[in-house]
């Protein structure tokens, strides 16, 4: 793991990438963070890709909500032993990286603002898949409520009071996955972004936006000016 580490650490640093651990590298590009995580669950290792939108809560740690695995994305960067010999480790690293350079790091920066998120998961019926959307596997309620706070980062009040009403209808009905403590805080949330949409108190949403972006900064020991 050490090789596999040290690799990734030169390999991604190029890029631009900072290591906030070992196994966590992120790079801040406009409205999301984007993040390459190390895991290794079972003795196996498994490599992660995701983007944070940071104007969206802060759960109080780093997510990968919005990502997916390279396995699961490329075949050639198949799952490896956690114990693999050093010269599969390289065989990996070159690929994973190839992959970074060429499609995920362009595909990342076209979704990079809070405007492009909205539209683009606007736009998509079903949980992210196919295209630029493939890359951010995640379920339907997460897909809309990226969509809601794309709009209210973006400033488009009347297009997100439009997907505020139908994501609380979403929550109630279709996501019995959801325990009921988290339906019922998912609606109370949107419920009170609703209100302050109908009443045009625009001012506390932007105040919101910015808590949420602090919070979401202060996990990679950022801050909002940075």
């Amino acid at each position: 793991m050490r090789t596999l580490e040290r690799l990734l650490n030169e390999g991604l640093a190029q890029f631009g990438f900072k290591r906030l651990t070992n196994k966590l590298f992120y790079y801040r590009y406009k409205d999301i963070m984007i993040t390459i995580c190390i895991e290794c669950p079972t003795g196996l290792t498994y490599v992660w890709f995701s983007i944070i939108p940071l104007y969206m809560p802060c759960p109080g740690f780093i997510h990968f909500a919005y990502g997916n695995r390279f396995n699961t994305m490329y075949p050639d960067c198949h799952i490896i032993p956690k114990d693999a010999e050093n010269h599969v480790i390289h065989e990996y690293c070159t690929s994973l990286l190839l992959h970074l350079k060429e499609e995920l790091l362009p595909r990342a920066k076209r979704l990079a603002t809070a405007k492009e998120l909205y539209e683009r998961s606007m736009r998509a019926s079903k949980p992210f898949r196919g295209s630029d959307e493939r890359y951010l596997m995640c379920d339907p309620e997460r897909m809309r409520r990226l969509c809601l706070y794309s709009g209210l980062c973006a400033g488009m009040y009347q297009e997100a009071e439009k997907v505020a009403e139908k994501y609380i209808r979403h929550v109630r009905g279709s996501c019995k996955y959801l325990s009921v403590e988290s339906r019922n805080r998912r609606i109370e949330e949107t419920e009170a972004i609703l209100y302050l949409l109908k009443n045009k108190r625009y001012a506390e949403i932007e105040d919101m936006i910015r808590r949420n972006t602090e919070e979401n900064l202060s996990l990679f020991n950022l801050s909002y000016s940075c």
